[in-house]
């Protein structure tokens, strides 16, 4: 997330740095050029969609809400367990656990307050055996390459 505060930055275009043309708020870069300068008002957290990728066979799945009290991960992964993951808060506005998966297919839905809910952030969803929705997450492995 980014949090509240005044941000610099430049582009390389065509391999040459450049400020942003297209916005009129800039300074001295202090080496002769320009730097572009924007203000963010407020923190905004953006976390894309779930799962995220930590690291090896870690993935940290998110939750964004304010009024939400508990909240939990259920799937094919833990036996559609509706209270074995808890998601942790981060901050006001988000929920999130970390959790081991190897690659496959995998089905969840979150248990907020007690009521199960599709991924707001995933598009990706399939209809279960008794007509709800759930939310998919394919997991790849990734192969490097050796020379």
């Amino acid at each position: 997330p980014l949090t509240r505060g005044k941000y610099k930055y430049k582009f390389i275009v065509d391999g040459i740095i450049t400020h942003d043309n297209n916005n009129p708020v800039s300074e001295n870069d202090g080496v002769g050029g320009r730097v572009s300068l924007f203000t963010l008002n407020k923190d905004i957290n953006y976390f894309g969609k779930n799962p995220i990728h930590i690291s090896g066979n870690r993935y940290r799945f998110f939750f964004m809400s304010r009024k939400a009290k508990r909240v939990f991960l259920a799937g094919n992964f833990n036996n559609w367990n509706p209270y074995n993951i808890r998601l942790k808060r981060l901050n006001k506005d988000i929920l999130a656990i970390d959790i081991t998966l190897h690659p496959g297919v995998y089905y969840y839905n979150f248990v907020v307050d007690n009521q199960w809910k599709s991924d707001p952030r995933n598009v990706a969803t399939a209809v279960n055996q008794v007509g709800n929705i759930c939310s998919v997450a394919k997991i790849i492995r990734i192969q490097r390459v050796s020379r």
